[in-house]
């Protein structure tokens, strides 16, 4: 045991002995200045008695009186072989080295010199960083007779510097904090406040989406004067300060991240031509309605913004009501979801069901669930105040029987789109598209292909369909005070009645060219 403790404090000595660093220690000329080891000094050495004298005081007590104007090295050692060192700078009277100080800072205005005793104190606020850094390399010359009270303080300069750099990333500065609640806080906007008092900068913003903070962060970190704390939002950034940065300016950060629910429109509905041509002359319906149907005949021609998609500045129900007050084809699906700004799990919405069938060949009747139906996966968020990115998933399938048979044949169409939708306003996508050109010749065999004879004894048939799937989408962002609200037209009576309504007969009626008392006239249109 006792070989275990002398062990331990050879241990400690040797630590001591190392870890110490060289201390610095001024004196005026023909003035004395009284310092104090880590230990009771034993014994010490000074390298140049000539420029200073040293006594021991008794205990680790040492009066060191200033000879001449030099350097010189001490050491100072104690038992167990703890040691340390001083460098002894000797200069001359506080007078002259005030004054000569006074003129190395001549470029540094903001800070003042003045004796106390045996040692000069410097005060002041300095605002640029280059004066700062300067005045540093200038104290280095003169040891410890200066104490330095002054301190850093950005000036508008810097200031004006980091809302032009907030600006580049797209952000409104401002130098007053926000008030009240956060989420009723502007958008893209930062609030620069700081208290020179405790020396930290109050950094707020609301922000869309998570690469925004990174952008805020990244200003904030190529600040040299900055230190991020920890911030208001419970997340806490790694801290700028290397350590050899003296200007101890720190920023409370409050960076909320929005966190509102979208509530997101799905609907889609089938049209071709025939839709088009039924309504007439679109161009005298005035300037929505028009914009209305050239937007459709763009989607069908494959037009439009990027081949498959266009916006229309009305909500979804209001353009489901105009296009089935139109003579448009009727809504097949139709519907909402919802999500979270920017939740990875993002939202689904399904109208379909599932069929099951008996697998062939099984000993033990099995049954196969097998989905089908309209479905939209959906992820984003906001990217601007009155936008949001989404990402789309969208798939339709069908189930067919051939035969009498239990032939089950599965048919899925999918589409995965990328698009910006306004908030509001209904976005149009052309994701599908059919194309059904049928013939069918019936009658007796070789002679309904005899001229003249194939038109008492034949029959032939042709059909073109060519229809497109237009899906329509429209982001909303709930209002949190209208929560468990519902209103019950806009949000559920979507189907359009007066559409709805109309039976196969009159469908076919309003597809007729002629009407009404010029109707035999349909007769000659092939």
């Amino acid at each position: 045991m006792k070989r275990l403790t002398m062990t331990l404090a050879a241990l400690v000595a040797a630590f001591f002995a190392t870890a110490k660093e060289i201390e610095q220690v001024s004196v005026v000329e023909n003035e004395s200045t009284t310092i104090t080891a880590p230990f009771a000094v034993r014994s010490y050495a000074p390298s140049n008695k000539d420029v200073a004298r040293v006594e021991a005081l008794g205990g680790a007590a040492m009066r060191i009186t200033g000879l001449k104007r030099g350097r010189c090295d001490l050491d100072v050692l104690g038992d167990n072989g703890l040691s340390q060192k001083y460098e002894i700078s000797v200069v001359g009277d506080l007078a002259s080295v005030l004054e000569t100080l006074t003129m190395d800072l001549e470029q540094v205005p903001e800070v003042r010199a003045e004796i106390r005793g045996n040692f000069i104190r410097l005060d002041g606020e300095v605002s640029s960083i280059q004066n700062w850094e300067y005045m540093e390399k200038v104290l280095e010359n003169y040891g410890n007779v200066i104490r330095n009270f002054a301190v850093f303080c950005p000036g508008p300069e810097i200031l004006l510097r980091l809302k032009e750099t907030f600006s580049k990333k797209g952000f409104e500065t401002q130098f007053e904090p926000f008030s009240g609640e956060q989420d009723k806080w502007p958008y893209n906007t930062v609030a620069l406040s700081l208290n020179k008092r405790t020396r930290i900068l109050s950094v707020q913003a609301r922000l869309l989406n998570a690469q925004q903070r990174s952008s805020v962060l990244t200003v904030l970190k190529g600040e040299p004067w900055l230190t991020l704390g920890e911030s208001m939002d419970g997340s806490t950034p790694a801290a700028v300060s290397d350590g050899k940065r003296p200007y101890a300016i720190s920023a409370l950060l409050t960076l909320p991240v929005d966190s509102s629910v979208i509530r997101l429109s799905v609907a889609y509905m089938a049209i071709g031509e025939s839709d088009i041509r039924s309504k007439g002359d679109v161009n005298n319906e005035g300037p929505v309605l028009s914009g209305v149907f050239n937007t459709i005949q763009g989607l069908l021609h494959g037009q439009g913004n990027h081949g498959n998609a266009a916006t229309l500045n009305l909500g979804l129900s209001g353009v489901i009501r105009l296009l089935g007050e139109n003579g448009i084809n009727r809504m097949s699906e139709k519907g909402y979801t919802t999500f979270e700004n920017w939740d990875d799990k993002g939202a689904r919405f399904k109208s379909g069901g599932v069929l099951n069938v008996r697998v062939s060949g099984a000993e033990v009747a099995d049954l196969k669930e097998i989905p089908y139906g309209f479905e939209v996966k959906a992820k984003g968020g906001l990217v601007a105040a009155d936008s949001v990115s989404l990402d789309l998933n969208i798939s339709i399938s069908s189930i067919q029987q051939y035969g009498v048979g239990d032939d089950i044949d599965k048919k899925e169409d999918l589409t995965e789109q990328k698009i910006r939708c306004t908030l509001g306003k209904t976005t149009l996508l052309s994701g599908f598209g059919q194309l059904v050109d049928q013939q069918s010749l019936r009658g007796f065999p070789v002679l309904r292909n005899t001229p003249i004879i194939k038109w008492f004894v034949g029959a032939d048939g042709k059909s073109l369909s060519d229809r497109r799937l237009v899906i329509m989408v429209c982001p909303e962002v709930l209002d949190p005070s209208q929560e468990g609200t519902l209103n019950v037209d806009n949000d559920i009576n979507i189907p359009v009645q007066t559409e709805g309504a109309k039976t196969t007969d009159e469908r076919v009626e309003e597809r007729k060219r002629f009407h009404g008392f010029w109707g035999w006239l349909n007769w000659f249109c092939w």
